[in-house]
């Protein structure tokens, strides 16, 4: 390249070259971007704390510059509603508005805006201009929670582990509105003004000759135009950007614009982007599924949102193999996610995009233009591409079929927002009392206001009408980005007549073979990252070494019926059974592991009653044996050590912590016995016994809950990144539960043991299982 073209590739903001003319009036309904230079918490915020922010892309009318990027504007809060206790409200609220615009060296304007849209934001603004917080009651984590914890219900042991679990593994979503510096917001004009900037001329273009246009040109119709999903090889997102210049500098001009670089995909972070779902909470860091372009993978994955895992602008970057005047030359596919939606062609979930990908495209150029570390643009038509395409999830694209190239300086004194130190001062959402009351009184006033069946009922079929139509939701309004730009019209005409003539540069598209499956790119996504969750399932034999449930012998001095004394013996054991359950275990570290579980074991029960004396009737002593199913329903929690680091295959442990068991009877009452044998039982069923607390008979239905210490080991198998073989061995101990004596206690005025009674005092059960894990 001459000397001449280093000499013009200057900061575009520099090229602004003022020409005689009139003010230019911008028009009511111009959009403006703005980005906040200050911080919002609505927790502290009050009303009329003033707002600065800054207009990142200008305001254009024909294509010259009405306002420039750069200009500040002013505004203030005039509402401020928090939740602050919860009593009164369940979402926080704000409205703002901005009423003045500076530009360096003009006096100041008075303006009237009104709020437009939010960008990449979980609150919503409605009609009136207000932003209406999310209600932590509502989210998706907090919504499937209530589904399982209501369906666990009718058992207090089920009940407490899936509280445990959810509360374990999910966080309550905080209500409060909380903007740092950064959030951009979309205003609209409310009125016309004049803004007292002369026109400027023509944004500069990459290029300075014909000739270096035609190889721009030339080079475009080189580029492949999309990219690959990695499983399949099925076309994907459409190439809409170029950049020219170092690595470094294309890294610094993102970083500036406040782009993050997505996280790799590992076991972490799949539980974390979950998290972000099901919470309503932001994770910038989310990663990516893998596209290729010619077989090989983004070079940089970027994304940007407020605060809000649902929304974000993202791009995936790929470095081409030629060079352009000595600097790189990066192709990037850039989309923006709108929701998460259900694909029902992949039987997966996924982000739903903005089929309007020039947005997003203009978005990019916009935040990279503001940075000042692009010297020239140009957008290059490429008509061989369809206006109308589907990326590889079947979702609409639609397109003006043109990519923009960036040229990139050094980028070395990037222009970024700042910090708010008095933000970062301010309470977010109070303190840990004030957090916990507050997420109290809106479970409370959730539970109150929407724990019924008809609310359920009609929110459940609300949202099930939804899914049938498949709706994919698109940003909260539509609006065109404006983007100030070079273009080469007459190239892009001539590029068209030789596309149409069938003498065009650009070679014919052809099927690429699909990517081997131990490619580097592959590899890279079998991780054996630490996982931060284990959710797990069992099954195997419970066993009851020495374990009675019930005195062996009785005396009962009087008996109702009779009226004679009747010796009674009660000799029980119980046989092997099987045992089922599922864990939910958190890991600390690579090392250690907190396990929560929930099992069912059931073993087999049998009851003797032996009559030595005979009734006044004459009917003699016999023996009639009784046969139940004995349950024990757990809930534990358990402390894991490992004797190897997480990233081992085989992974032996040891685990110890406490218990809470309830113990009964699954085939009360005996109805096969007469007389005295049929002990006065009554069918009660499985909820009585549940929630009676003990104060129903064993025998007669109900249940005795203990507390207990449960130890023991096992072995972990690693078999594929995300799936671990568990083989466990558990043995719980509490006291003997007496379910004999409890239930003849309601039949005969006096009960006492024989003296000779040396029956074990120790409840032991043991369990032995197999089974597998899901690690995220």
């Amino acid at each position: 390249m001459t000397e001449f073209k280093r000499l013009i590739s200057i900061p575009i903001l520099a090229l602004l070259v003022c020409s005689a003319g009139n003010a230019v009036e911008v028009p009511q309904g111009t959009l403006m971007e703005l980005r906040l230079l200050n911080g919002i918490r609505s927790y502290s915020s009050k009303a009329g704390q003033p707002l600065e922010a800054v207009l990142v892309a200008p305001i254009l009318l024909n294509n010259e510059v009405a306002v420039p990027a750069g200009a500040k504007i002013f505004g203030k809060l005039i509402e401020v509603k928090r939740v602050g206790s919860g009593v009164v409200h369940e979402r926080a609220s704000i409205k703002l508005q901005f009423d003045r615009l500076e530009m360096e060296g003009k006096p100041a304007i008075s303006i009237e805006t009104r709020l437009f849209q939010i960008e990449n934001s979980r609150e919503k603004l409605d009609a009136s201009g207000k932003v209406r917080g999310i209600r932590s009651t509502n989210t998706p984590g907090f919504r499937a929670a209530g589904v399982l914890t209501g369906l666990a219900a009718v058992d207090p042991i089920a009940l407490l582990f899936s509280t445990a679990a959810f509360g374990s593994t999910l966080r309550f979503s905080e209500p409060e509105i909380n903007w740092g510096p950064g959030a951009e917001l979309i205003v609209e004009v409310s009125r016309p003004f004049d803004s007292h900037f002369e026109k400027t001329v023509k944004a500069p273009t990459i290029t300075s000759s014909i000739q270096e246009r035609v190889e721009l040109q030339s080079l475009v119709e080189r580029l492949p135009n999309r990219t690959r999903r990695a499983g399949d090889n099925k076309k994907s997102d459409l190439t809409n950007l170029i950049f020219i210049g170092k690595p470094e500098a294309v890294e610094r001009a993102f970083a500036a614009a406040g782009w993050v670089q997505s996280a790799e995909k590992t076991a972490s972070t799949r539980y974390k982007s979950l998290r972000a779902f099901a919470e309503t909470q932001p994770f910038q860091e989310a990663p990516m599924s893998e596209l290729l372009l010619e077989n090989e993978p983004a070079v940089m994955t970027l994304s940007k949102t407020l605060n809000t895992f649902t929304r974000r602008h993202h791009l995936r970057v790929y470095l081409w193999k030629e060079t352009w005047d000595g600097m790189s030359i990066y192709q990037a596919a850039a989309t923006h996610d709108t929701d998460i939606v259900v694909s029902w062609r992949q039987r997966t979930v996924t982000h739903a995009i903005d089929e309007r990908i020039d947005e997003e495209r203009a978005k990019v150029v916009n935040d990279l233009i503001f940075t000042g570390c692009v010297d020239g643009s140009e957008s290059i038509a490429r008509p061989w591409i369809p206006e109308f395409l589907q990326n590889g999830d079947g979702q609409p694209i639609t397109t003006d079929r043109s990519i923009v190239a960036l040229r990139l300086n050094n980028c070395l004194n990037p222009k970024a927002i700042g910090s708010d130190p008095a933000f970062e001062q301010a309470p977010a959402a109070g303190s840990l009392f004030d957090r916990g009351f507050r997420q109290t009184m809106l479970r409370m006033k959730n539970d109150v206001l929407r724990g019924n069946l008809i609310w359920q009922g009609a929110s459940w079929a609300y949202r099930f009408s939804r899914m049938l139509k498949k709706e994919q939701l698109q940003p909260d309004r539509r609006y065109e980005r404006q983007t100030w730009i070079g273009a080469a019209p007459e190239l892009a005409e001539a590029s068209k007549a030789n596309w149409e003539d069938g003498n065009s540069m650009i070679a014919p598209a052809v099927d690429l073979p699909k990517p081997k499956r131990n490619s580097p790119s592959l590899m890279a996504s079998d991780d054996w990252g630490i996982p931060t969750v284990e959710l797990g399932f069992s099954f195997g034999t419970s066993l009851f070494c020495k374990s009675t449930v019930g005195d062996e012998a009785w005396i009962l001095p009087r008996h109702p019926m009779t009226g004679g004394q009747v010796a009674l013996t009660a000799g029980n054991q119980i046989r092997p059974g099987w045992a089922v359950g599922g864990t939910v275990t958190v890991h600390t570290n690579r090392w250690f592991s907190n396990e929560l579980g929930f099992h069912y074991l059931r073993g087999n029960y049998f009851l003797g009653l032996h009559r030595v004396v005979a009734g006044v009737d004459g009917e003699i002593p016999g023996l009639v044996e009784q046969r139940a199913g004995l349950l024990t329903r757990q809930f534990s929690y358990s402390s894991i050590v490992h004797a190897r680091p997480v990233e081992a295959r085989f992974r032996p442990y040891i685990a110890a912590g406490p218990a809470l068991q309830l113990v009964h009877l699954t085939d009360a009452p005996f109805r096969s016995s007469k007389g005295i044998y049929r002990l006065g039982l009554s069918n009660v069923g499985l909820f009585r016994s549940a929630y009676n607390f003990g104060s129903a008979p064993p025998l007669d239905g109900g249940g005795i809950f203990q507390p207990a210490v449960q130890f023991g080991g096992g072995l972990k198998y690693r078999y594929k990144r995300c799936w671990v073989l568990r083989l466990d061995y558990r043995s719980t101990v509490s006291h003997r539960p007496n379910l004999l004596k409890k239930s003849l206690a309601t039949i005969v005025d006096e009960i006492t043991p024989t003296p000779n009674d040396k029956t074990n005092h120790w409840f032991a059960q043991q369990k032995l299982s197999l089974g597998f894990s899901f690690t995220f």
